[in-house]
């Protein structure tokens, strides 16, 4: 497909590829042991088959029609009869709870719900007093049978490039997800723009393990491949042995992922690179940093030889890994790169249908998201002196507003261009840096800013800690005017077991988080933590829904900002009753207005930094009139805790 403002829907789009190749292979998906064929043609006439189904109950152009189905090959033949038939497809998150699901078909006023088998019955049962729906299983026996009776005297309905596709919900990091109507016209700008970059071609085939009622996996794993002529295929799960034997039985060639699964391969493919033999891994070593630089410079690719074996478990056709979704850590991306794989990030939103930019397959840019796509423009709205504002964005594939949310729709795209409420900045080459939501900066009360990504993702160095979110001292997730950032911790609990720290969960952690603190600002540091008990919640895509994990530990990480009642370790009590270390503790407390106890991190939970320490150090010393040795002051400033503190000062109290 060429660049251009055509007057032709999905469905003309999608019947032009099916005139020209109607046996080619347009999905690949497992039965049983085997993974069998869809063709075109096989597709196009099961979409119309479905389309008149749809014409004989009714259904009306714009009427809408909702698709909660995993990814199967009756997703994309649901897709394009919806199309054919002048609706618009409402897609659904499968695993939705099913009071999440009744609020959403009532918000759109869908007219029939297009579900599994194995769901119907009870969505049927749920769903009974919504009684202008009805649900439909695609993949039954009964509708099969009723698709053969539809197969004539339906006449396909007339529709505009410009009337809205589809009308995706937002994924849902805050509390009130919208409805967002995307255009014909906005969907297939997408598709066009990504053919016209020569990324893709019609030779490809892409994996297809994203849920597809996002729009990102929609586009790029469903929509461009079948309007490209290219083939699309469905592991039978998402295990890692599932994905692995799709790459190969289907010779995958595009595999498309979000930052999560890269993380998890990358994680995976270092500790098998750790156990190999001692030589191979000396060699290893030293010969993949001169790879990499190989790549770089000369755009040879020696690594890919290197590790053949790694190469191979992924398939000997893969040409490229594709993230998007959220921010791909360049770390990662930098690995992937040096193994000789190649990596390309891209950015969108649901509201730009989705892409707004992508890594260029000749010049890609670690820990950037691309250039603007063609036809799309990216400005900075009021940068700051490094350049960083609000990222705008204009173009065919900006969406045409919220659903029966005018003042939103109008907020959000003032004089024509869209707020994304992204923080980012442009380079010199037009390469486009994320670097944080403009809603969740947490601005301090001495004015800095704080973007909580960049601070966990510090954090999430230490093996021992497997997730982590920052709030503010006052148990809010984002804040203006708070003094001390605090922390809601997910232990790593099967590598506090490994290295026998499972019986003392919080005291690692601590020290895992006061050591990783000396890399930061000292406004950057977390000042005290609470342990998670489970799983932070996240959209399909992995980004991280801050408001739940805010309304879950919210009040646990406000109360923890104050003192709780310990129980005394020997130490301690020693401590106590020297009537020195009373008469300091009582001056401390004053000084710092709260309560000091001798377990109080100096970092931690009194929020000093090397300046406060230092200061610390000499008015306790003035305080009591003592003098401590040169050599032995670092040590007392190396101290953690007010306990260890005063034990190394103890010697030198006055008698």
């Amino acid at each position: 497909m060429a660049y251009d403002n055509s007057t032709l829907t999905i469905f003309d789009e999608f019947a032009k590829v099916v005139q020209e190749r109607p046996t080619k292979p347009a999905i690949l998906y497992p039965k049983i042991k085997h993974f069998h064929i869809l063709t075109y043609i096989e597709l196009y006439y099961q979409a119309i088959k479905l389309g008149n189904l749809f014409y004989f109950k009714g259904i009306q152009p714009l009427d809408r029609i909702a698709i909660m189905l995993p990814n199967q090959p009756e997703w994309p033949i649901s897709f394009m009869a919806v199309q054919y038939a002048g609706a618009v497809a409402v897609p659904l998150d499968v695993k939705m709870p099913f009071r999440d699901i009744r609020k959403l078909l009532l918000h759109s006023g869908a007219r029939i719900l297009l579900c599994a088998k194995q769901n119907c019955n009870d969505l049927r049962t749920y769903l009974a007093d919504i009684k202008t729906l009805e649900v439909i299983p695609v993949d039954s026996e009964e509708t099969l049978q009723r698709l053969s009776l539809s197969s004539q005297d339906a006449q396909r309905a007339t529709q505009s490039p410009e009337n809205p596709a589809a009308m995706f919900y937002t994924s849902g990091t805050t509390d009130n997800p919208k409805a967002v109507l995307l255009s014909h016209n906005n969907l297939l700008s997408n598709v066009r723009a990504i053919t016209q970059m020569g990324i893709t071609n019609d030779q490809e085939v892409f994996l297809a393990l994203l849920p597809l009622h996002h729009t990102y996996p929609f586009t790029v794993t469903c929509l461009l491949p079948l309007l490209e002529g290219a083939r699309v295929s469905y592991p039978a799960g998402i295990s890692s042995d599932d994905i692995l034997h799709c790459l190969n039985e289907t010779e995958v060639t595009a595999l498309v992922g979000v930052p999560q699964l890269f993380s998890l391969f990358d994680h995976g493919i270092t500790d098998k690179l750790e156990k190999l033999p001692t030589f191979k891994k000396i060699l290893l070593h030293t010969l993949l940093p001169a790879c990499w630089w190989l790549r770089r410079t000369f755009g040879i690719n020696p690594a890919k030889d290197l590790l053949s074996e790694l190469h191979k478990n992924f398939g000997e056709n893969l040409r490229f890994l594709i993230s998007g979704g959220a921010r791909l850590e360049p770390r990662i991306a930098r690995d992937f790169f040096k193994w000789g794989f190649t990596i390309l990030e891209g950015y969108g939103l649901t509201e730009t249908s989705p892409i707004v930019s992508f890594n260029p397959l000749a010049k890609p840019k670690l820990g950037s998201v691309g250039l603007p796509i063609p036809g799309v423009m990216v400005k900075i709205n009021r940068p700051d002196e490094n350049g960083v504002g609000e990222v705008a964005v204009q173009g065919p594939n900006v969406m045409l507003g919220y659903y029966q949310l005018p003042d939103e729709s109008r907020r959000v795209m003032p004089e024509g261009w869209f707020l994304t409420g992204d923080l980012g900045h442009l380079d010199e080459e037009g390469y486009l840096y994320i670097s944080g939501r403009k809603d969740e900066m947490i601005v301090l009360s001495s004015g800095k800013k704080v973007d909580p990504e960049e601070i966990e993702k510090h954090y999430s160095m230490s093996p021992f800690i497997k997730e982590i979110c920052i709030f503010t001292s006052a148990g809010k997730a984002f804040a203006e005017g708070a003094n001390q950032l605090f922390a809601v911790v997910l232990p790593h609990d099967e590598n506090l077991r490994v290295h026998g720290e499972s019986l003392h969960t919080e005291e690692k952690i601590k020290s895992e988080l006061d050591s990783l603190s000396r890399g930061l600002p000292s406004y950057k540091r977390v000042k005290g933590f609470v342990l998670a008990d489970e799983v932070f919640p996240r959209t399909a895509l992995g980004k991280l829904m801050r408001h739940k994990v805010a309304s879950r530990y919210g009040g646990v990480v406000a109360s923890s900002a104050k003192r709780k009642d310990e129980v005394l370790t020997e130490d301690e009590l020693s401590l106590l009753s020297d009537p020195t270390c009373q008469k300091l503790l009582k001056y401390l407390s004053e000084r710092l207005g709260r309560e000091v106890s001798l377990s109080d991190h100096l970092e931690l939970d009194l929020g000093l930094d090397s300046l406060g320490r230092m200061e610390l150090l000499l008015e306790v010393q003035k305080f009591l009139r003592i003098e401590i040795p040169d050599d032995k002051t670092m040590e007392l400033f190396y101290s953690s805790t007010i306990e260890e503190m005063l034990l190394r000062a103890q010697p030198y109290f006055p008698k």
